[in-house]
Protein backbone atom coordinates (compact mmCIF):
# COMPACT_ATOMS: atom_id res chain seq x y z
CA UNK A 1 0.00 0.00 0.00
CA UNK A 2 2.84 2.39 0.90
CA UNK A 3 4.60 1.60 -2.37
CA UNK A 4 1.40 2.25 -4.33
CA UNK A 5 0.90 5.56 -2.54
CA UNK A 6 4.49 6.56 -3.36
CA UNK A 7 4.08 5.66 -7.03
CA UNK A 8 0.84 7.62 -7.26
CA UNK A 9 2.46 10.61 -5.56
CA UNK A 10 5.30 10.52 -8.08
CA UNK A 11 2.96 10.11 -11.04
CA UNK A 12 0.55 12.92 -10.18
CA UNK A 13 2.89 15.75 -11.29
CA UNK A 14 3.58 13.87 -14.52
CA UNK A 15 -0.14 13.42 -15.21
CA UNK A 16 -0.77 17.08 -14.43
CA UNK A 17 2.04 18.11 -16.78
CA UNK A 18 0.74 15.88 -19.57
CA UNK A 19 -2.80 17.27 -19.12
CA UNK A 20 -1.51 20.85 -19.21
CA UNK A 21 0.59 20.08 -22.28
CA UNK A 22 -2.39 18.53 -24.07
CA UNK A 23 -4.55 21.54 -23.21
CA UNK A 24 -1.90 23.95 -24.52
CA UNK A 25 -1.50 21.89 -27.70
CA UNK A 26 -5.27 21.92 -28.24
CA UNK A 27 -5.28 25.68 -27.68
CA UNK A 28 -2.53 26.10 -30.25
CA UNK A 29 -4.23 23.95 -32.89
CA UNK A 30 -7.83 25.13 -32.57
CA UNK A 31 -9.75 28.36 -32.53
CA UNK A 32 -12.56 28.17 -29.97
CA UNK A 33 -15.26 30.83 -29.73
CA UNK A 34 -17.83 30.99 -26.93
CA UNK A 35 -20.87 32.99 -27.96
CA UNK A 36 -24.66 33.25 -28.06
CA UNK A 37 -26.52 32.62 -31.30
CA UNK A 38 -29.68 34.62 -31.95
CA UNK A 39 -32.03 31.89 -33.15
CA UNK A 40 -35.47 32.76 -34.49
CA UNK A 41 -37.92 30.11 -33.29
CA UNK A 42 -41.69 30.40 -33.71
CA UNK A 43 -41.37 34.09 -34.54
CA UNK A 44 -39.26 34.95 -31.48
CA UNK A 45 -35.53 35.44 -30.99
CA UNK A 46 -33.90 33.15 -28.40
CA UNK A 47 -30.29 33.46 -27.29
CA UNK A 48 -28.76 29.99 -27.42
CA UNK A 49 -25.40 29.42 -25.77
CA UNK A 50 -22.90 28.00 -28.25
CA UNK A 51 -19.26 27.07 -28.75
CA UNK A 52 -17.66 27.06 -32.19
CA UNK A 53 -14.42 25.17 -32.77
CA UNK A 54 -12.42 25.23 -35.98
CA UNK A 55 -8.81 24.73 -37.11
CA UNK A 56 -6.60 27.62 -36.11
CA UNK A 57 -5.75 29.84 -39.05
CA UNK A 58 -8.35 28.25 -41.31
CA UNK A 59 -9.32 30.42 -44.27
CA UNK A 60 -12.51 30.51 -46.30
CA UNK A 61 -15.72 28.67 -45.55
CA UNK A 62 -15.66 25.39 -43.63
CA UNK A 63 -18.26 22.60 -43.64
CA UNK A 64 -20.40 22.73 -40.51
CA UNK A 65 -20.90 19.92 -37.99
CA UNK A 66 -23.80 20.49 -35.59
CA UNK A 67 -23.40 18.71 -32.25
CA UNK A 68 -26.77 17.96 -30.61
CA UNK A 69 -26.72 17.13 -26.90
CA UNK A 70 -28.91 14.74 -24.96
CA UNK A 71 -31.09 14.97 -21.86
CA UNK A 72 -30.99 12.99 -18.64
CA UNK A 73 -34.03 10.86 -17.80
CA UNK A 74 -35.20 13.00 -14.87
CA UNK A 75 -34.33 16.35 -16.44
CA UNK A 76 -32.69 17.45 -13.20
CA UNK A 77 -29.33 18.32 -14.77
CA UNK A 78 -30.57 20.49 -17.63
CA UNK A 79 -28.88 23.57 -16.21
CA UNK A 80 -25.53 21.77 -16.08
CA UNK A 81 -25.38 20.99 -19.80
CA UNK A 82 -23.06 23.41 -21.56
CA UNK A 83 -21.74 23.54 -25.13
CA UNK A 84 -18.30 22.49 -23.87
CA UNK A 85 -19.74 19.04 -23.11
CA UNK A 86 -18.81 18.17 -26.71
CA UNK A 87 -15.38 19.83 -26.68
CA UNK A 88 -13.49 16.60 -27.37
CA UNK A 89 -15.63 15.71 -30.36
CA UNK A 90 -15.51 19.31 -31.58
CA UNK A 91 -11.70 19.31 -31.57
CA UNK A 92 -11.62 16.01 -33.44
CA UNK A 93 -13.94 17.41 -36.11
CA UNK A 94 -11.85 20.58 -36.35
CA UNK A 95 -8.78 18.40 -36.92
CA UNK A 96 -10.64 16.95 -39.91
CA UNK A 97 -11.37 20.39 -41.37
CA UNK A 98 -14.85 21.00 -39.97
CA UNK A 99 -16.34 23.93 -38.11
CA UNK A 100 -17.94 22.23 -35.10
CA UNK A 101 -20.95 24.04 -33.63
CA UNK A 102 -22.11 22.86 -30.23
CA UNK A 103 -25.12 24.64 -28.70
CA UNK A 104 -27.59 24.14 -25.89
CA UNK A 105 -31.28 24.10 -26.67
CA UNK A 106 -33.90 26.23 -24.93
CA UNK A 107 -34.06 25.56 -21.21
CA UNK A 108 -30.58 23.99 -21.05
CA UNK A 109 -27.44 25.59 -19.65
CA UNK A 110 -27.44 29.36 -20.12
CA UNK A 111 -29.72 29.37 -23.16
CA UNK A 112 -33.02 31.20 -22.98
CA UNK A 113 -35.91 29.12 -21.71
CA UNK A 114 -38.16 27.64 -20.71
CA UNK A 115 -37.90 24.13 -22.10
CA UNK A 116 -40.55 24.18 -24.86
CA UNK A 117 -42.01 20.65 -24.99
CA UNK A 118 -41.82 17.98 -22.30
CA UNK A 119 -43.19 14.49 -22.87
CA UNK A 120 -44.65 12.88 -19.76
CA UNK A 121 -46.33 9.68 -18.63
CA UNK A 122 -49.66 11.48 -18.93
CA UNK A 123 -48.84 12.58 -22.48
CA UNK A 124 -46.34 10.02 -23.81
CA UNK A 125 -45.98 11.54 -27.27
CA UNK A 126 -42.35 11.98 -28.19
CA UNK A 127 -42.62 13.24 -31.77
CA UNK A 128 -43.64 16.73 -30.61
CA UNK A 129 -40.51 17.04 -28.46
CA UNK A 130 -38.21 15.66 -31.15
CA UNK A 131 -39.76 18.00 -33.74
CA UNK A 132 -39.23 20.97 -31.42
CA UNK A 133 -35.58 19.99 -30.87
CA UNK A 134 -35.00 19.62 -34.62
CA UNK A 135 -36.60 23.04 -35.17
CA UNK A 136 -33.97 24.58 -32.91
CA UNK A 137 -31.23 22.98 -35.01
CA UNK A 138 -32.78 24.55 -38.14
CA UNK A 139 -32.88 27.93 -36.35
CA UNK A 140 -29.19 27.59 -35.47
CA UNK A 141 -28.36 26.83 -39.11
CA UNK A 142 -30.20 30.01 -40.12
CA UNK A 143 -28.31 32.00 -37.45
CA UNK A 144 -25.00 30.75 -38.89
CA UNK A 145 -25.81 32.25 -42.28
CA UNK A 146 -24.37 35.53 -41.03
CA UNK A 147 -20.91 33.97 -40.65
CA UNK A 148 -18.46 34.29 -43.56
CA UNK A 149 -16.57 31.17 -42.40
CA UNK A 150 -19.52 28.72 -42.50
CA UNK A 151 -20.22 26.64 -45.60
CA UNK A 152 -23.90 25.82 -45.19
CA UNK A 153 -23.98 23.74 -48.35
CA UNK A 154 -22.19 21.03 -46.34
CA UNK A 155 -23.83 20.36 -42.97
CA UNK A 156 -23.47 17.24 -40.83
CA UNK A 157 -25.63 16.74 -37.72
CA UNK A 158 -24.34 14.49 -34.93
CA UNK A 159 -26.66 13.85 -31.99
CA UNK A 160 -26.62 11.68 -28.89
CA UNK A 161 -29.68 10.45 -26.95
CA UNK A 162 -32.45 13.06 -27.37
CA UNK A 163 -30.05 14.88 -29.70
CA UNK A 164 -29.81 11.75 -31.84
CA UNK A 165 -33.59 11.66 -32.14
CA UNK A 166 -33.54 15.36 -33.09
CA UNK A 167 -30.99 14.54 -35.79
CA UNK A 168 -33.38 11.93 -37.21
CA UNK A 169 -36.20 14.48 -37.39
CA UNK A 170 -33.81 17.02 -38.91
CA UNK A 171 -32.94 14.49 -41.64
CA UNK A 172 -36.65 13.94 -42.30
CA UNK A 173 -37.06 17.70 -42.80
CA UNK A 174 -34.23 17.71 -45.39
CA UNK A 175 -33.05 21.30 -44.80
CA UNK A 176 -30.88 22.71 -47.63
CA UNK A 177 -27.22 21.84 -47.18
CA UNK A 178 -27.67 18.82 -44.90
CA UNK A 179 -25.44 16.03 -46.27
CA UNK A 180 -25.86 13.42 -43.50
CA UNK A 181 -26.52 12.67 -39.86
CA UNK A 182 -25.03 10.48 -37.14
CA UNK A 183 -27.47 9.18 -34.53
CA UNK A 184 -25.72 7.95 -31.38
CA UNK A 185 -28.15 6.10 -29.08
CA UNK A 186 -30.96 8.36 -30.24
CA UNK A 187 -34.16 8.35 -28.25
CA UNK A 188 -35.76 9.45 -25.01
CA UNK A 189 -36.91 7.60 -21.91
CA UNK A 190 -39.57 9.06 -19.64
CA UNK A 191 -38.92 8.62 -15.92
CA UNK A 192 -41.25 6.34 -13.97
CA UNK A 193 -43.09 5.04 -17.02
CA UNK A 194 -40.58 3.07 -19.05
CA UNK A 195 -43.39 0.75 -20.18
CA UNK A 196 -44.82 3.68 -22.18
CA UNK A 197 -41.46 5.03 -23.35
CA UNK A 198 -40.59 2.24 -25.77
CA UNK A 199 -43.91 2.19 -27.70
CA UNK A 200 -43.83 6.01 -27.86
CA UNK A 201 -40.27 5.96 -29.18
CA UNK A 202 -41.10 3.33 -31.81
CA UNK A 203 -44.16 5.31 -32.92
CA UNK A 204 -42.23 8.59 -33.14
CA UNK A 205 -39.41 6.97 -35.15
CA UNK A 206 -41.79 5.11 -37.47
CA UNK A 207 -43.33 8.42 -38.55
CA UNK A 208 -39.97 9.40 -40.07
CA UNK A 209 -39.65 6.36 -42.33
CA UNK A 210 -38.88 7.17 -45.96
CA UNK A 211 -38.73 10.95 -45.47
CA UNK A 212 -34.97 11.51 -45.35
CA UNK A 213 -32.90 11.97 -48.50
CA UNK A 214 -29.47 11.96 -46.81
CA UNK A 215 -27.29 9.11 -45.52
CA UNK A 216 -27.71 8.17 -41.87
CA UNK A 217 -25.41 6.32 -39.48
CA UNK A 218 -27.10 4.84 -36.39
CA UNK A 219 -24.87 3.73 -33.50
CA UNK A 220 -26.33 1.70 -30.61
CA UNK A 221 -24.48 -0.53 -28.17
CA UNK A 222 -25.57 -4.06 -27.24
CA UNK A 223 -25.36 -3.13 -23.54
CA UNK A 224 -27.15 0.22 -23.85
CA UNK A 225 -29.13 0.65 -20.62
CA UNK A 226 -31.88 2.76 -22.21
CA UNK A 227 -32.43 1.61 -25.80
Amino acid sequence: VKLLALVLRLLLPVVAWLSATAALRAQAEHEVQDLYLNARIDGRIFRLEAQITKPKGAEGRLPVALLLHGKDVLGSAMGDIRPSISAGQARDLADRGWMAVSFTRRGFGRSDGPFPVIASCAAPKLDDQFTSDAGEAVAVIDALRQRPDADLTRILAIGVSAGGAAALVLAARNPPGLVGIVNVSGGLTMANCTDKSEPALVAATAMLAGKSKVPQLWIYADNDELF
